[in-house]
């Protein structure tokens, strides 16, 4: 009997063993890094999108008018289509209901869209005096009115839900 050559072999069975071993924790410690930067990568991307679409409606709000609003939607409808498109992605990563934050703020986009159809469009004349002063309140507005305080929380709120995945 080889007592040498069996604990030669013995050691380089559990040499295998203890590689097997490091390669495992060396993939699972890559994988939660591949996890961790998806995950941040969407969180940048959501919070991003959140805050130009916040600084378009604050631009708009300061500089739209009857010649460039066609101009100024479209670009407000790009931004919240990256806004979606990162919401979306978001969502099926972090299994939590991103869309009940993102909502608040499509409702706010969807507010100054139709305020400023309302305030361009036709029949503008034709509504009633405080309607149009509402109107014009949420189109011409400027950061200390109501609807910049929504707004901003609005985008505030997501920003309270990306910073943890900012944040690790």
């Amino acid at each position: 009997m080889n007592i040498p050559g069996l604990i030669l072999q013995m050691i380089s069975a559990i040499a295998g063993l203890g590689t097997l071993f490091m390669a495992w924790l060396a993939l699972k410690s890559w994988r939660h890094q591949l996890i961790a930067q998806a995950n941040l990568d969407v969180a940048r991307r959501l919070r991003l999108a959140a805050h130009r679409v916040l600084g378009e409606i604050q631009d708009c709000r300061y500089g739209i008018s009857q010649e460039n609003y066609g101009a100024r939607l479209r670009c407000l409808r790009e931004l919240t289509a990256e806004l979606d498109s990162a919401a979306t992605e978001a969502a099926s990563l972090w299994d939590i209901p991103v869309e009940d934050r993102v909502n608040d703020l499509y409702l706010h986009v969807a507010e100054f869209r139709t305020g400023v159809a309302h305030r361009f469009g036709d029949g503008w004349t034709d509504l009633p005096p405080e309607r149009q002063v509402a109107i014009s309140s949420i189109v011409h507005g400027d950061e200390s009115d109501p609807f910049a305080k929504r707004l901003a929380q609005a985008v505030k709120a997501l920003d309270a839900l990306t910073i943890q995945y900012i944040k690790l």
